[in-house]
């Protein structure tokens, strides 16, 4: 496993096919809800404990299942994967890994969350019920976010660990500022945004609206290369790709 690691590539086989839902379950049930019932195998990913703030990555295709190393990993170090994505909320995230998993993440993302002060909650909930409020202009919008994130900044942003809310109002004051050309404000907020981000996915909706702005929004480049840069540490080249199928 952990020379495996050191060429940043894991591949494991399952063990079998996926197994099929009996007939009484599959009697009525959507595609989606059949495919929930499939399941397989891999037995060294099997070993793999979760963290909300893991350091692999991993996708599969067909029978196999490719783990990488998406930051430093130190001699020592548990390896770990995640069962539920990271930007879940951390009450959901809590109730889904104790009622399907059995147990209760104990991870820095999640003690950091515990350890924060009634009115720290609060800020977070504030800044989560923000998204879904309607404005009758973009002006009145942008200065929530200005004013929720400044709060943030100077709070919770000091705790050092993974909070789903603040990188969300991260990316919903990117994309604020790149829709009004702001490039100094978008370059403050990027800046801090790509040092806590870990994968690609996490920049597709900025770089989505940053390619269809008209005119031209002159650091859609930025975005679309930490892009890139991402995919490929998650992802690899498509040359060991095929090395690994060899």
């Amino acid at each position: 496993m952990i020379s495996a690691l050191k060429l940043n590539l894991c591949e494991c086989w399952a063990i079998g096919k996926p197994i099929q839902a009996s007939k009484s379950t599959q009697q009525g049930a959507s595609q989606e809800e059949k495919r929930d019932k499939l399941t397989a195998l891999w037995t060294i990913f099997s070993f793999l404990n979760h963290s909300c703030n893991h350091n692999t990555s991993r996708y599969s295709i067909g029978n196999f299942i490719f783990i990488r190393a998406i930051k430093p990993i130190r001699e020592g170090e548990e390896i770990t994967t995640f069962y539920l994505p990271p930007d879940t909320k951390f009450e959901e995230r809590q109730s889904l890994l104790l009622n399907t998993f059995g147990f209760t993440c104990q991870c820095e993302n999640c003690e950091g969350y515990r350890q924060l002060s009634i009115s720290e909650k609060e800020l977070i909930a504030e800044i989560d019920d923000s998204f879904r409020l309607k404005f009758s202009n973009f002006k009145d919008h942008l200065e929530v976010y200005e004013n929720l994130y400044a709060i943030a900044k100077q709070t919770i942003m000091q705790k050092g660990f993974y909070l789903r809310e603040f990188s969300k109002l991260q990316v919903q004051l990117i994309i604020a500022y790149a829709r009004s050309y702001n490039t100094n404000s978008f370059l403050e907020v990027w800046e801090e945004y790509v040092k806590r981000i870990r994968c690609p996915e996490e920049i597709l909706e900025i770089m989505t609206y940053t390619k269809r702005l008209v005119p031209p929004f002159s650091e859609h480049e930025i975005v679309q290369k930490k892009f890139k840069e991402l995919f490929k540490l998650h992802y690899g080249d498509e040359d060991q790709l095929l090395q690994a199928f060899a």
